[in-house]
């Protein structure tokens, strides 16, 4: 059964456009093509961390300086995993947005625009769902406006020690387009620098005893081991990425009560999605760590393309190279290796692969020691589906290093599926606007995937490249089932899991509960096939210690989002869910409009915002006078609540993230 390595390379330009033969994206920022004042003023993000969750406010101020009504269009990046669950919007009063069909949201939206209405309209983009686009129209002269979304975010948890990290990207990475698409008939104008103010706040506020860290070039002013907030006055070059060291942690399971919680003999049909209680199980099953005993052929897959020009990032990639070859099974006669480079055509190293002799590796290190990027477009596709079509005798593991600037992000992934039951993906995404739609999508069959920090140090990316072939080449479980023995008074639906599940590596299950959730809930029994037993089943128990009740629901939201994110785009039901759980989906789009206040009569000015030139990656961030030049004729923007304001109630760590009792059986 081949295998693949996904690795993806963000570009390091925020918006920046590096040739024609990138699409046109959503036009990010915050001025005119023709330098006209900069409506975009301020924004603010507030952080919230409990446990492993990370709620998230972000707050966009608009200064309208113009003698016009102003339409203006903000897109930014956000993790592909990340559920978004509300937007406010505030011109003359502050209207909540609501979750609505994409089409019906957009119909709305351009018809209150038209009537010259205040409305605000946020959605993904319909090729990428970790691109956003924000619009607010309407902004009359000399006004103040503020829109605000919300979004809970999963911590990045460290397998080799207790730390999480969190990301709030800000690097928007180019999409290749390949194939027929719209004309570039112009191309928008570049600026070196995007006056706006940022501000940022960090808070853990459980569980106690953590020590925040920031990791990067950034500037940080610290206010407390567990808080820190971004310093005023520096360029933003690269994503916010913080590291939170835990004393202790461990597998563990969130159990959080819905607000209005049915029994067992209410239909669950997901429009009640919010009131039933989720469970969250975080397991690391004890597996029996068998190497694979099959001939193995590895492939590494490199992008050669001209964006992998810009930066560091063909450095890197080779020097991810060279670490994959220091480290292949050189002592097994049955291992075989290959490289493909590919840009806008693709060609392999040798015309067949060769034994994993150190003569041959040292060959192919003296070859990878001279490439460039040279080969044209990024075609990602074509060499995946050749790859994928070859015969093998044996298994073929294949590590695919990219910057992922390709527009047909669904296309790859669905090749993908369509060969997952020879074909096992394991992705790694390395740079600030890496596609983590295409990473975490590519490995959700039969592998596993990582975001890798920018220039992350040999010894790190050693650590992640030694996980992944230990992975690849130990006995895991897939084609998995999970049946709930749950006891009387107590049922349960399972909503989404991984599709395998490998030695040292946690498995993350959601399951819909309902009726008596108190102490010891029942079993669960999993049964899965391995590539060297025909089936194999886990018992574990289920024990709920104590209950947490919250208001902000953000296990609900995370679960709600892996269940939208394992359905085809724009399924009727995907509707349902995201309508119900209240978080953005492909299908749909948060909508605001105000009816009260007195319409516009002269046509809005859309305002083009020109992206950033690729030798100026830096969003500058300005003092405070920036923003204090609008006149406060709204009122302050929403914050995230203090944690007396909190909807999380105060209590000790172990309720707040509840742990379960659980054994797995080998």
């Amino acid at each position: 059964m081949p295998l693949i390595f996904l690795l993806i390379f963000g570009n390091v330009s925020f918006c920046a456009q590096v040739s024609a033969t990138i699409e046109p994206r959503p036009i990010c920022g915050i001025v005119t093509t023709k330098n006209d004042p900069v409506p975009l003023k301020k924004i603010e993000i507030t952080t919230d961390v409990y446990g492993f969750f990370a709620d998230v406010m972000t707050n966009i101020t608009y200064y309208n300086e113009d003698e016009v009504p102003l339409e203006v269009q903000f897109v930014f990046p956000l993790d592909a995993n990340s559920a978004l669950y509300d937007m406010q919007s505030h011109c003359e009063r502050t209207i909540r947005g609501v979750v609505k069909d994409k089409e019906e949201a957009r119909k709305e939206y351009e018809d209150a625009i038209k009537e010259g209405k205040q409305a605000s309209i946020l959605e993904e983009d319909d090729k990428h769902s970790d691109i956003l686009t924000l619009k607010l129209g309407n902004i009359k002269p000399d006004q103040t406006c503020w829109v605000s979304f919300q979004f809970v975010s999963e911590m990045d948890i460290s397998l080799e020690k207790p730390v999480s990290f969190f990301t709030y990207p800000i690097v928007l990475g180019e999409r290749y387009h390949s194939g027929p698409g719209k004309d570039i008939s112009s191309e928008p104008d570049r600026v070196e620098k995007v006056p706006y103010e940022w501000t940022f706040e960090f808070n853990v506020i459980e569980p106690k005893g953590v020590f925040v860290e920031p990791v990067g070039n950034l500037k940080w002013e610290r206010n407390g081991e567990s808080s820190a907030s971004l310093s005023k006055g520096q360029s933003l070059g690269e994503n916010i990425i913080l590291k939170v060291t835990h004393s202790d942690y461990r597998p563990f399971q969130l159990v959080e009560v819905g607000q209005s919680p049915g029994n067992c003999e209410n239909e669950n049909n997901f429009e009640n999605f919010l009131n039933d209680t989720v469970a969250m199980l975080n397991l690391l099953p004890d597996l029996y760590d068998k190497p694979l005993d099959r001939g193995q052929e590895f492939v590494i897959v490199v992008d050669r393309s001209g964006s992998m020009e810009a930066g560091s990032r063909m450095n890197q990639a080779k020097k991810t190279i060279f670490t994959f070859l220091k480290n292949l099974p050189s002592d097994n006669s049955k291992c075989k290796f290959n490289i493909l480079s590919f840009g806008s055509s693709h060609n392999f190293m040798f015309p067949k692969s060769v034994q994993c002799t150190s003569s041959n590796i040292n060959e192919a290190n003296s070859q990878v020691h001279d490439f460039k990027a040279d080969l044209g477009g990024t075609e990602m596709y074509f060499a995946l589906e050749e790859l994928f079509q070859l015969d093998i005798s044996g298994q073929r593991q294949t590590f695919i290093i990219t910057d992922g600037q390709v527009s047909n992000t669904r296309d790859v992934i669905d090749l993908v599926e369509k060969y997952s039951k020879s074909n096992r993906v394991f992705s790694f995404g390395i740079g600030e606007g890496v596609s983590t739609e295409l990473v975490h999508g590519v490995a959700q069959f039969n592998g596993v995937s990582r975001i890798l920090k920018s220039e992350e140090d040999t010894e790190a990316l050693e650590k992640h490249v030694l996980r992944a072939l230990k992975a690849s080449q130990s006995t895991f479980y897939y084609d998995l089932k999970l049946d709930l023995n749950l006891n009387e008074g107590v049922c349960g639906e399972v909503t989404s899991m991984g599709n395998a599940i490998f030695p040292g590596e946690v498995f993350v299950v959601f399951v819909l509960l309902k009726g008596d959730i108190e102490g010891d809930l029942g079993k669960a029994t999993m049964s899965a096939k391995s590539v060297n037993e025909d089936s194999k089943k886990f018992e574990f128990e289920l024990k709920a210690d104590r209950m947490v009740d919250v208001k902000s629901k953000p296990i609900h939201r995370i679960a709600a989002k892996r269940l939208i994110s394992q359905m085809e785009p724009f399924d009727d039901k995907m509707v349902k869910i995201s309508v119900a759980s209240n978080v953005l989906s492909p299908a749909t789009a948060i909508v605001a409009i105000d009816e009260e206040s007195d319409p516009s009569d002269t046509p809005a000015k859309k305002v083009t915002a020109p992206v950033l030139s690729e030798e100026s990656v830096s969003v500058v961030s300005k003092s405070a006078d920036v923003a204090a030049s609008a006149p406060n004729s709204a009122p302050p923007p929403p914050h995230a609540p203090s944690y007396e304001e909190s909807s999380f109630p105060k209590m000790s760590f172990p309720a707040a993230i509840l742990m379960m009792i659980f054994a797995i059986g080998k």
